[in-house]
């Protein structure tokens, strides 16, 4: 319970919110894609942890909110990040990637169990950092009834170039409701700009609200709401992604893998096919995964294309990922 929890608490008012005439800076989407447990990441705390504070190099130069970064810091309860290593006595920018009051799930019995890590990937000029809270636990569950059975997992990736951004979901269990959130029973996903954490005051708050599979972003301008803000109706569900684009291409324009690659048939019934029609998609990985999310096959992506022999796999939903200088592309088909 640190201090910026605290004030949160003791500033709690009430007031209306809406757009007015406000332009939010991003283009949000919300889609689907398999979620993908980071691989031989680099740890961001160590220990049993509860509202830890750390600083995730990118490897690269971030703008957010025209502030520029090579580092992104946790500084507050849940996973709500600033760019600036020193939010007191000044305003900043802040990342609200999934803001409830989180704990490491090995609390109570004193072993870490749930890692945050963080890992950058992909070429210079599209790089993207992404960062993992792992099977996280819900402190108001623990305070509440000595207990830690709820858990979510998600990251946040951020992109080089283009400074997008996008919030990943994958496994949960959030059974418990609006108990597990302090935030008006809610979970609060949204982007904070100019914020005075000593003053109590904000400039603009824009968050997402609505049901979780395709909400709406709404804007408070008043921090005393900041309890009372009705977001997301529910928390996302696996596979969920948020993504907030700014529009901008990067140096290395492959990003719109969409018009660069086909994968069909969509029913498969032994062979799927993947044509590359750009000769600008160079190298990549080819990666199906399940309807859980499991990972079922990778191999590297052939420039001319290639086929893939499916006729092995169990009939179903699979999600077929051509990964390529940052980007991704994932088409579904149904085994059968």
């Amino acid at each position: 319970m640190n201090f910026i929890y605290r004030i949160l608490i003791a500033s709690f008012l009430f007031a209306n919110t809406g757009l007015n005439g406000q332009v939010f800076p991003y283009i949000p989407t919300t889609f689907v894609a398999p979620y993908e447990e980071l691989v031989d990441a680099t740890p961001a705390v160590t220990g049993v942890w509860d509202d830890p504070e750390f600083a995730v190099p990118l490897g690269f130069d971030f703008v957010y909110f025209g502030d520029t970064s090579d580092v992104i810091y946790q500084v507050s309860l849940g996973a709500m990040m600033s760019f600036s290593p020193d939010v007191y006595g000044s305003t900043s920018n802040w990342l609200f990637a999934y803001s409830s009051d989180l704990v490491d799930r090995g609390v109570i019995d004193d072993v870490p169990v749930s890692p945050i890590s963080y890992k950058t990937e992909g070429f210079p000029g599209s790089r993207i950092c992404k960062i993992e809270w792992k099977n996280v636990g819900f402190y108001e569950e623990y305070y509440g009834s000595y207990a830690t059975t709820n858990f979510v997992n998600f990251q946040l990736w951020l992109y080089e170039g283009s400074n997008d951004i996008e919030i990943r979901f994958g496994p949960s269990d959030t059974s418990l409701g609006a108990g597990l959130h302090i935030f008006n029973g809610m979970p609060l996903i949204g982007m904070v700009e100019n914020f005075n954490v000593d003053a109590y005051v904000y400039e603009n708050f824009w968050y997402l609200s609505g049901p979780p599979s395709g909400p709406k972003v709404a804007l408070s301008t008043d921090f005393g709401e900041i309890f009372s803000l009705n977001s997301l109706m529910g928390d996302p569900a696996d596979s969920t992604v948020y993504r907030f684009s700014t529009g901008i291409t990067p140096s290395q324009e492959v990003l719109n893998l969409s018009t660069r690659i086909q994968v069909f048939p969509s029913l498969v019934s032994s062979d799927i096919q993947i044509l590359v029609k750009d000769l600008l998609v160079k190298t990549g990985q080819v990666k199906i995964f399940n309807s859980l999310g499991q990972l079922m096959l990778e191999q590297p992506l052939q420039q001319m294309g290639q086929r893939i022999d499916m006729s092995a796999f169990m009939s179903g939903l699979y999600f077929v990922s051509v990964q390529s200088a940052g980007a991704v592309f994932t088409q579904q088909v149904f085994k059968e």
